[in-house]
């Protein structure tokens, strides 16, 4: 082998692991998350640029110092490495929930470190064994990999330019612009949205310490019984400002920019005088150009040099994170305070970190604080203090690996109303607070369990079927904080058991301003609290994913008829389905992306058996469900291949179509795989879309830490036959 050809060998598998971590990953990763990054992509790779050069000039250099035999084992290493990090990058990509501070149950995913384990060893103990024969192939495969990576790349790019300009980040976003410093000396409107602050815990913290509170907190009224509309913040800030609610019945971004370019507060105060100033997400500021607008940057307050390097240890974090076996995710996860972005930030830690971030953003806007404008002013600041990871201790310190637990959750709460109650005090020495419209509320609940409440006991898991989240969680993402302080209002913090609803948040403001426009939903302070009404929540499983989809594969609608703390006041009353979809299919293959979109409650991530060559999911705990679109004139055969979780007894499995059962299945040892078939007879007033139901008998108990399952299932095949 002369030193040319060894050259390009040991080139070719650099080029494939560098270029994977470096390049294709960071591009990958951020198409698909383009609003959680401040700054653009060409930043961050010019960035990881410098790292990547480093790593390849180490890699090889390490091959140049091998000779012989052990030259070809690394180069065959090289680019089994290489291989592993696509296959683990781009194929086995595991599902653990959205990367968003909330703690991961790795216990639930121990069979996906035998899998990656199993690939891993087995692929390196390959490349040593076989390192002669793979050494040989090592470069023209290396190179095939990496052009087929570096043509999605480019496909990518051609489909969504927009990855490459940014979507109007900057590479730095500096300060908050001088505007958002200035109040008025007449009339001022302060709105703050603590993002996630779930009511009851609000109730909570005020319990331990009344007296407190009630001074702090002087003129405002708290609705207890505020309920929201949505689980999380994407189509929540448009339901606070408009006060219209999103029914999957167009697409999402049309009715984004109909309700941010139509009739919403912002537009109202706007019209009327008012100087509008907004810190709020990156993804809303391409609907609301007209006014001043910050995105809080994290971290906040630091250098250019500083804010790019933070980002790019993110994006590696994520790259890794994305590309490492199972067994090392834990460790790059570092309980959500990340291996390399909490090394770049080095004893600036805690400004890395959201909360601390738009803690800072607050801080500069008290200290900084004027009075210096004639005209009225409108603040609206959107702060994710209370949401995770959760970060701070009982003295609200920086405090690395919280676990996300209710009363943790908790202590960060209590600490995010206290700095803005320290803004609060500031506005008062500037003698701006009393003539002031002040609003404090959440866009939505934590979704933590909710104990007994003030209407009755706490949701009961079992009061609603509402798949593994239970409705007492359900429940607490449709409790979101809702304070409001009228202009010249004065006394002890109010409590108020009014059936308010998040939507009210632009009608009260329209009514205590004395604005002319009109919204859906009612002043706060016009509502009957002993008058019933029908309020209405919307749940759907979160995914980062759903930034950019056009509708929701469904929404589930609750209806709220009383307190939302009484599991009696709720009730599920339809399922909106997106147009777009379709549930009709002769077969569903289980484990795969087609069968995604048939999936409701009750299934494990996605799972595959190489060996076998099988994909796969498990049903999980007593019940699972799916959409299918059926025939109304016609008989269907549906055909199952499942198998049981090898229990004492028979698994017996019980069917039902749209509530009502149509059949039964037993499975009993030796638990191999095996057909079971129930025939669906035709029905002229099925629904346009069933929810197929399998309940179980018995499913693993959880006290081991493992998942409930229940019933491993293959595939679903439907016959049509003719009767």
């Amino acid at each position: 082998m002369d030193r040319h050809d060894t050259g390009l060998r040991e080139s070719a598998p650099v080029l494939l692991v560098v270029l994977t971590l470096f390049l294709v990953g960071p591009v990958y990763l951020y198409q698909g998350n383009v609003d959680e990054f401040a700054v653009p992509l060409a930043s961050i790779l010019a960035t990881l640029a410098l790292p990547a050069l480093i790593a390849a000039v180490i890699l090889a250099a390490a091959g140049r110092l091998l000779k012989g035999n052990a030259r070809r084992r690394y180069i065959s290493l090289l680019f089994i490495l290489g291989l592993l990090l696509w296959i683990q990058g781009h194929l086995l990509v595991w599902d653990y929930g959205v990367l968003a501070g909330q703690d991961i149950d790795w216990s639930r995913g121990a069979w996906r470190g035998w899998v990656d384990g199993a690939l891993w060893l087995g692929l390196l103990i390959l490349a040593v064994v076989l390192y002669r024969r793979i050494s040989k192939i090592a470069a023209p495969a290396a190179f095939l990999l990496l052009s087929f990576q570096i043509l999605l790349l480019i496909v990518t790019s051609v489909q969504k330019p927009g990855i490459w300009r940014g979507q109007d980040k900057s590479e730095w976003p500096g300060l908050p612009p001088p505007g958002m410093f200035e109040f008025s000396s007449g009339r001022n409107v302060v709105h703050i949205v603590l993002d996630g602050f779930q009511s009851d815990l609000f109730r909570e913290i005020v319990a331990e310490a009344p007296d407190r509170y009630a001074r702090a907190l002087d003129g405002f009224t708290f609705f207890a019984e505020t309920t929201g509309v949505y689980p999380s913040t994407y189509l929540r800030v448009p339901a606070l400002l408009s006060g219209q609610i999103y029914k999957n019945d167009i697409p999402i971004p049309e009715f984004l920019d109909r309700v941010m370019r139509g009739p919403n507060i912002l537009n109202a105060l706007n019209d009327s005088g008012y100087q509008v100033d907004l810190a709020l997400s990156e993804y809303y500021r391409r609907r609301i150009r007209h006014y001043s607008h910050y995105t809080i940057p994290i971290p906040y307050g630091v250098t250019p040099r500083e804010h790019k390097r933070t980002n790019a240890a993110l994006m590696m974090d994520l790259v890794l994170f994305r590309s490492a076996p199972h067994a090392l995710k834990r460790f790059i996860y570092n309980d959500h305070s990340w291996l390399l972005e909490g090394w770049v930030a080095g004893k600036a830690r805690e400004r890395s970190n959201v909360h601390f971030s738009h803690q800072a953003f607050l801080d500069d806007i008290r200290d900084r604080l004027v009075v210096n404008k004639s005209r009225p002013v409108y603040k609206y600041f959107h702060l994710q203090t209370p949401h995770p990871p959760i970060v701070v201790d009982d003295a609200c310190q920086y405090a690395a690996k919280r676990p996300a637990t209710r009363e943790n959750r908790k202590i960060q709460a209590r600490c995010s109303l206290d700095h803005v109650i320290l803004f609060l005090d500031k506005m008062r020495s500037e003698s701006i607070y009393d003539g002031a419209l002040i609003i404090i509320q959440a866009d939505h609940g934590a979704g933590q369990a909710i104990p007994p409440g003030p209407g009755g006991p706490a949701p009961d898991e079992e009061s609603v079927p509402a798949g593994e989240e239970g409705l007492s969680k359900i429940a607490g993402y449709a409790l979101p904080l809702m304070l409001v302080k009228p202009a010249g209002s004065r006394g002890p913090l109010k409590v108020s058991r009014a059936p308010a609803m998040l939507t009210d948040t632009p009608a009260t403001i329209g009514s205590l301003l004395g604005l002319n426009q009109k919204y859906e939903g009612q002043s706060v302070f016009a509502i009957d609290p002993d008058a019933p009404r029908r309020r209405s929540f919307f749940y759907y499983d979160w995914l980062n994913e759903k930034w950019r989809e056009r509708y929701f594969n469904h929404l589930d609608e609750y209806e709220i008829l009383g307190s939302p703390f009484d599991p009696n006041a709720w009730q599920m009353i339809s399922i909106l389905h997106s147009p777009e979809a379709s549930y009709r299919t002769r077969e569903i293959d289980f484990g795969t992306e087609a069968s995604n979109s048939f999936k409701r409650f009750g299934w494990s991530a996605n799972l595959a058996n190489p060996k076998q060559g099988i994909t796969y999911n498990w049903a999980l705990g007593e019940t699972a469900s799916l959409f299918l679109a059926l025939p109304k004139t016609k008989t269907v055969e549906l055909t199952a291949l499942l198998k049981s979780f090898p229990f004492p007894e028979p698994q017996q499995i019980t069917i039902l179509l749209d509530g009502r059962e149509i059949g039964r299945w037993e499975l009993s040892p030796p638990w191999g795989m095996e057909k079971r078939s129930v025939m669906i007879g035709p029905d002229s007033r099925r629904p346009d879309v069933s929810q197929l139901e399998f309940r179980f008998s018995r499913h693993r108990p959880t006290d081991g830490g493992e998942s409930p399952v229940a019933v491993q299932f293959d595939s679903i095949s439907l016959t049509e036959r003719s009767d």
